[in-house]
């Protein structure tokens, strides 16, 4: 059993570790190593750099135990201080992979059968290569819980879609810029095309069920003078349960056909890029979910939220392939993540090791 005082210690040596995406070769050392002493049965790398630990007893359920090493860039300097713990990744989410690396090796020589997977994945902030390697090889279980801050007594139980669409606006009728009022202005086009497609696809009183629609990125026009002609804006669409990402994009391209039905001298045209990522749900009822609701009342005595979130994790995709009940779960703020103030309290990274050993032994 890891102490209190060893568990602090293993987590700012974790956060003293820069490592944002693309370089965490250093911190894959770490946890490599750190696994073997902490007696996980079997400890290996795979072709993108994931760390895999395995506890295995006689046959039984699987859980799988998934974090991310990698954090955005910025340094931050490591100091504990009140009760809490500043670095980079103190949020987002070194804490929640301390937490579960911790939790399975406290509680190795009490359970009696099935696996506990534990993987830290690279590459969470950029390319998701961590997570997509795994799915490639198959890497399944009977639950999953990823690592990712939902405050001590929060649970992540669904996470939107997301889409990425470049909107391509042309104008066939464009002049002098002294005269607006004349020509159709390929930016104010664009505009009202975002505008059109938020009036007809956004429910503003739910925006977890709703698609959401965000510009993120703007170029147009040539010159000073002259009325636009061409306008090109970036969207970042969020996809609610209700529909798959597919579907949503064919909502948009039927709003631009009908947009330049309205428009006789505008085109829009409407190209998708990334990847189509659906959205994750779990149904509240399952074992997992109780599982872990359980644990927090026992450890910290205050009401569980269950938290729908509009951004996207790791679990979307690997839900979407290999369809094992997933949550997400972890300390801290999510409000701090990739910011200079990212901090976890002590007390709750404390706790949520409490609560990953309780859940799992509910579980296996």
């Amino acid at each position: 059993m890891v102490t209190n005082k060893e568990s602090i210690e293993i987590l700012r040596e974790l956060l003293e570790i820069y490592s944002p995406s693309y370089e965490e070769k250093n911190v894959s050392d770490y946890i490599f190593s750190k696994l073997n002493d902490l007696g996980f049965n079997s400890v290996s790398l795979d072709k993108v750099g994931n760390v895999i630990g395995r506890i295995s007893k006689d046959n039984g359920k699987k859980l799988l135990l998934c974090g991310h090493m990698d954090t955005v860039p910025g340094k931050i300097s490591t100091k504990v201080e009140d009760n809490k713990i500043y670095g980079r990744g103190a949020v987002d989410a070194k804490s929640s992979l301390a937490s579960m690396m911790l939790a399975a090796s406290n509680i190795k020589d009490i359970i009696n059968s099935g696996e506990i997977i534990f993987v830290a994945v690279v590459r969470e902030e950029a390319d998701g290569a961590g997570i997509n390697e795994l799915i490639k090889n198959k890497l399944s279980a009977d639950y999953a819980i990823f690592g990712e801050p939902s405050g001590t007594n929060g649970v992540a139980v669904g996470y939107k879609g997301k889409l990425d669409a470049k909107i391509k606006v042309a104008s066939f009728n464009v002049g002098h810029s002294s005269m607006p009022w004349v020509f159709e202005n390929a930016i104010d086009y664009a505009f009202k095309f975002v505008e059109s497609l938020r009036n007809n696809l956004e429910n503003k009183q739910d925006f977890f069920n709703s698609i959401t629609i965000c510009p993120t990125k703007i170029t147009g026009g040539e010159t000073s003078n002259v009325i636009p002609k061409f306008c090109e804006v970036n969207l970042d669409i969020r996809v609610p349960p209700s529909i798959s990402a597919s579907d949503c994009a064919k909502l948009i391209e039927k709003e631009a056909k009908e947009f330049n039905l309205r428009n006789k001298n505008i085109e829009v045209k409407v190209d998708f890029f990334g990847d189509m990522v659906d959205a994750y749900q779990i149904n509240v009822s399952e074992p997992l979910v109780r599982a872990i609701v359980r644990s927090i009342l026992e450890v910290v005595g205050r009401p569980v939220k269950l938290i729908k979130k509009s951004g996207t994790c790791d679990i979307n995709p690997y839900y979407s392939v290999l369809k094992v009940p997933s949550i997400a779960y972890g300390p801290g703020d999510s409000k701090l993540s990739h910011t200079d103030l990212e901090y976890v309290k002590i007390d709750e990274f404390l706790n949520s090791i409490r609560i990953i050993e309780k859940t799992i032994t509910l579980l296996l």
